[in-house]
């Protein structure tokens, strides 16, 4: 058998147990005096709540293309896109299409998501466009905030 330092020296450390004590009369800092009359308080001032998602107005905002083609069975040219970090109603989201010097535009109402606002279903038909590449840019305005996408590629057939 092994022995322990302590009990090689013939002496046994004594043995100390140490808890805690809690809710002892004495111990708080502060004593509570209750004497039975209202206490005035004012209301909060502020309240804390999450960050707006909405930026300062008239900020400039990052417009995202998530779907640029041609949609055979409408016969129009569709783009599909959202405004990053911005949850706002009230926007228009506008599509302009340019080949050459020649620019058409639609604009559809912009609709708010819980983290963002996207930009659905922005046509333009046929009628309006020849045959060729054009160049798609989604762009959004609101009272708040305003910006535009990078340049896509369409092919109209």
């Amino acid at each position: 058998m092994e022995q322990t330092p302590a009990a090689a020296s013939g002496t046994a450390a004594p043995a100390t147990t140490t808890a805690p004590v809690t809710g002892a009369p004495g111990t708080s800092s502060a004593e509570v005096v209750s004497t039975g009359a209202p206490v005035a308080t004012k209301p909060p001032t502020s309240v804390a709540t999450d960050p707006p998602l909405t930026p300062d107005p008239g900020s400039d905002v990052a417009v995202q293309i998530t779907y640029s083609g041609w949609d055979a069975a409408t016969q129009a040219v569709e783009v599909d896109g959202y405004v990053a970090d911005v949850a706002e109603s009230g926007g228009t989201c506008t599509l302009t299409l340019t080949q050459g010097g020649t620019s058409v535009t639609a604009s559809v109402p912009a609709n708010r998501e819980p983290s963002a606002t996207s930009c659905s279903s922005a046509r333009i038909g046929r009628a309006q466009l020849s045959p060729g590449t054009w160049a798609a840019v989604l762009g959004y305005d609101s009272a708040t905030s305003h910006g535009q996408s990078e340049r896509a590629q369409v092919v109209v057939p």
